[in-house]
């Protein structure tokens, strides 16, 4: 069985979303969502984020057919717990500005050794929970 861990905040659930997830499940046969939890959305976000609070991102991604488990956690602090208990083979992740994608492959390779990287463009969808805000405020 080939596990799979991918990790978003998920905050207004779109299908760029579902794009990211199905992605991830076809890599594999067990998909597991790590959730951030709202205090690491607040710090990496704003303040007035998340809309949707921890719970409730949990619940809707819990309940997609793709997704097999999910956890809620402050990745960038517990990134060494969440890699140990689930021990992936695969890590799918949407690499962000604020961090060197080869240095954060480096640090996840130290706790799984055999963890294969694979990075998701998420330019591809054109669509972001921030994009989806911006309109929302323009159209206001």
């Amino acid at each position: 069985m080939i596990k799979v861990l991918a990790t978003g905040t998920f905050d207004i659930l779109h299908s760029g979303h579902l794009d990211y997830l199905e992605y991830a499940k076809s890599l594999g046969d067990y998909l597991v969502v790590h959730i951030e939890s709202d205090e690491a959305v607040k710090r990496h976000k704003g303040v007035d984020r998340p809309v949707n609070d921890e719970k409730n991102r949990n619940r809707l991604i819990s309940n997609l057919k793709i997704v097999d488990e999910t956890i809620v956690a402050d990745g960038e602090r517990a990134a060494t717990g969440i890699l140990e208990s689930t021990n992936p083979d695969i890590l799918v992740i949407a690499p962000k500005d604020s961090f060197d994608a080869k240095t954060k492959e480096a640090e996840f390779k130290q706790i799984c050794p055999n963890l294969r990287v694979v990075w998701f463009d998420q330019k591809k969808t054109q669509i972001s929970t921030s994009g989806i805000l911006n309109k929302i405020k323009e159209d206001l």
